[in-house]
Parts: structure tokens; sequence; C-alpha cells
């Protein structure tokens, strides 16, 4: 008998439903009049943009009462930016209307919230804290340019009611060009937020169609800080220092509080060995946010190529400390480990970084060291083969396997690695190699 009721028990459970993901929809229309130097276009852009950003303050408030959100405890303006970050916003419909007072647009727009793909999301923005940060920054600049449009609005409405001198005609002139460098900056806002869109922590996952919206945006509003700051990290990826340094100043200039710009100008220096530079941005960076890892994570990379060993080791601690999940630290932690000889330790932190992130190439290669020193040559390859699986230019890899495939006689793989190693411009130890009679 108990087995039959547990039969029927199992077949219930069996043919429950799963579990449904919840939609919500929330819908807003705006009506923009517009007239005198505020032309049509103008008008339709800023009721598209003020539609978008009233209807996601409805979606906001709904976010709020998520638990993802709720635990990431932010503050109410942190979690707007946070839906202009994570929600896409449809306009359904832009209609022209006439009144006896003129003319105007109705504009109606429509976000959708699917709780089955948010969690992740929200997770991922709420643990990027630069992230989270360039979010505010679009949110506060696109307030300020729609309050811009509304005093843009009062001034076009008093000069409506003027009698039409040469004064009042030049002035409506200059209305104008306020009203169109205005729109420019909210567009400029919006492609902003497609380029964050294209970034997955540090990384841009498509950076060419990154650099064509930053271009667009530049051209937009040449004094978007943010933009700059942006391209400037693409340029720094594509290898390009010195162009990338000339976008971080301009950052700067236009917004001397950025600190991620003085973190991300920092890497530039480091790429060209300039480390004195590099600390001083970052010195800089830390003393603007200093609850970021990054800052303190790069600068210790600073330290320790100027031999600064135990100012490394206090920055790699200060980056775990405020960000227990950032892998980067933990693989520089056990590099610096290697190298006064704790292999042990060393170790234990290289696991760290590859399980925080599997596909951090520079941990597998770092973790081979202390295998290379403990004399686990197997183990160490193994890790060398990774990294070059994952960065297939990674010449110190190719240069360390070589060696080691030396060192245990597999000569034909060994010079082969050593000769792959030279042609990206990684040469060390084969002069040696060659001078035993090896890879001639």
């Amino acid at each position: 008998m108990k087995q039959g009721i547990l039969f029927l028990v199992i077949i219930f459970f069996w043919f429950l439903p799963p579990a449904q993901a919840e939609i919500k929809t929330f819908v807003h229309t705006v009506k923009q009049p517009f007239s005198g130097s505020q032309s049509p276009d103008d008008a339709r852009t800023a009721a598209v943009h003020k539609a978008k950003r009233e209807v996601l303050e409805k979606a906001g408030s709904y976010l709020e009462t998520l638990t993802i959100v709720e635990d990431g405890r932010l503050t109410k303006d942190q979690v707007l930016a946070l839906a202009g970050g994570i929600l896409n916003t449809e306009v359904i419909s832009q209609k022209p209307y006439t009144t006896g007072e003129g003319y105007g647009v109705t504009v109606k727009v429509r976000v959708r919230v699917d709780s089955s793909v948010l969690e992740d999301r929200v997770k991922e923005l709420i643990s990027d804290k630069t992230a989270m940060s360039q979010l505010t920054i679009i949110r506060e600049r696109e307030k300020k340019l729609l309050n811009e449009i509304e005093r843009l609005e009062e001034v076009n409405q008093e000069l409506a009611n003027k009698k039409e001198t040469q004064t009042i005609k030049k002035e409506k002139k200059g209305l104008q060009r306020d009203f169109q460098h205005t729109t420019k900056g909210l567009d400029a806002s919006s492609l902003i937020i497609q380029v964050m869109e294209l970034k997955k922590g540090n990384e841009f996952t498509n950076p060419r169609k990154a650099l064509e919206l930053l271009d667009k945006i530049i051209g937009l509003d040449p004094d978007f800080a943010l933009a700059y700051n942006n391209r400037g990290v693409i340029y720094n990826d594509f290898k390009q220092y010195y162009r990338a340094i000339q976008d971080l100043d301009k950052a700067i200039k236009l917004d001397p509080g950025l600190a991620f710009a003085y973190n991300n100008r920092g890497l530039s220096y480091i790429y060209l060995r300039q480390y004195h530079r590099a600390i001083q941005d970052l010195d800089r960076a830390i003393a603007l946010d200093p609850d970021s890892a990054l800052p303190y994570n790069n600068r210790g990379f600073a330290y320790d190529e100027l031999k600064q060993y135990d100012r490394a080791m206090q920055d790699y601690d200060k980056a775990i400390e405020l960000d227990p999940g950032f892998a980067m630290s933990y693989s520089n932690r056990g590099r610096r480990y290697t190298e006064i000889k704790q292999y042990y330790r060393a170790i234990r932190d290289l696991d760290k970084a590859i399980k925080l992130d599997p596909g951090l190439a520079m941990a597998y290669y770092n973790r081979s060291l202390p295998y290379l020193y403990l004399k686990q040559y197997h183990r160490a390859i193994q890790d060398l083969d990774r990294a070059v699986e994952l960065d297939p230019d990674y010449a110190p890899a190719y240069n360390n396997r070589g060696l080691l495939y030396i060192t245990i006689k597999s000569l034909y793989q060994g010079c082969a690695d050593m000769n792959k190693a030279c042609e990206l411009g990684e040469c060390k130890g084969l002069g040696d190699v060659k001078s035993k009679g090896y890879c001639n």
C-alpha cells in the first residue's frame, strides 16, 4: 500500500506544470507640443526620451520590490539607473496632433520586464561597480538635458509673444541651435546605453561595433566625457595606447571626477611600461573612489614591475578585500607568491582565480610557474596548453612551454613552441637552447 501511495505522489509531481516566469508590461504616453524655434524632429526626440524616462520610473518602482534588487541595497536613483541599463524600451507609436493652440506629437512607449532573464542581468550589473556608476551618470545627464528642454520651451513661448525685431530673430536662431544641441545630447545618451550592452565585465563583446557607436556619439556630442572614456578603453584593447591616452585625457578634462578614467589611463601607462605615471593616475583613481578594487589591483601590478613587492602585495590584498570575486587580483597575488617562493600559497590563489574566471589565460600561465619550480612539469604544461588555447597569441606561454618540452626531451614540440614565441616577439632562452645544440 505504501508503495502505491509513493508512486502516485511521484506521478503527481511529475505532471506539475513548470513555474512560469512573470512578465510585467508598463505603457506610458507623452504629448509634446511644439512651435517656433523647436522643430517637429526636436520635439519628437524630446517626447521619446521623456516617455522612456517616465516609463522606466514605473518599471523601476516594480524592480524595487524584487528580492535581487532589495538585496543589492541600492538607492532609488541607482535602481532607476539599473532599469535604464537592463530594460529595453519600445516606442509603440508616434502620432502628430493639432489643437487650437498649435501642433504637437503624441508618443506611446512600452517596456516589458521578464523575471526569467532579469535576475542574472541585475546580478551582473550590481557586481560591476563601474557599469553602475556609468548608468548613474547617464541617468543624471539625461535628467539635466530634459530639464534644459523644458527651460528652452519656456524661452520659446516667451519669444513667441514678443514683437518680431532683429534682436528677437537673432535670439530665435540661437534658441533653435540650443534645441538641436540638446536633442543631439539626448540621442547620444541613448546610443551609449547600446555601447554598454556590448560590454560584459571588463571586455566588449563586439569592440568594432562599440567603436562605431562611440564615434557617432562623439560626433553628436563632443563634450560627452563618458564616450571618450569608453573609446579609450577600446583603444587600449586594440593596443593603440597613445590614442587611448588622448581620449582619456579628454574625458578627464571634461569631467575631472571620473575615477575610472584615471584607472583606464593608468592602464595605458602600464601597457607602455611608464609605471610611475601609471601610479600617479591610479593614486588619483583611488582618492576619488577608495572602494573600487580595480585601481588597487592595477597599482599593485605597477609596483610589482617596479620591484616594490611589499606595496604590490598590500594592493592585491586590498583589492581582494574590496572584491572577493576579483579573479585578476588572485592571479596577480599568486604570481607574487611564486616570486617569493611560497609556491603552495601561489597555487591556492591561482586555483581561486581560475575557479572565478575559467577564461583567464594569465591565471593558467601564472599557475604553471609554481608547478615548474616544484618540478611538476606535466601539470605546468597542462596549464600552458590551456593558456595558449584561450589566447593563441600568448608569447610567454609558448616560450615557457617550449623550454619545458625541451627539458623533458620532447625536442620537436619544444623547438616549434620556441619558434612560435619568437614570431610573437618573445625569445627568452632560445639562445641558450641553441648553444646546447637544440633548435638549430
